[in-house]
């Protein structure tokens, strides 16, 4: 599995990657969801990048399916 938000904080290529696939779904009018997101400084980079929906510990933890059901 090629994994490309994971790495943006130290590969450019990797920044440039997302970043065009941000560029190009916006254009398609479709959203895009970046996971493994892991510190409050790649959220920053992804929504300058113009990435819709972002996930992973730098947003929350997990938590039991349970608590969202109560």
């Amino acid at each position: 599995m090629v994994v490309f938000v994971r790495n943006i904080l130290t590969h450019p290529v990797d920044q440039i990657t997302v970043k065009s696939i941000a560029e190009i779904a916006s254009a398609m009018g479709l959203e895009t969801v970046a996971e493994f997101v892991e510190s409050e400084t790649m959220v920053t980079m992804l929504a300058d990048f113009g990435v819709t929906y972002a996930q992973g510990y730098g947003i929350a933890h997990p938590e039991p399916l349970s608590q969202f059901l109560k």
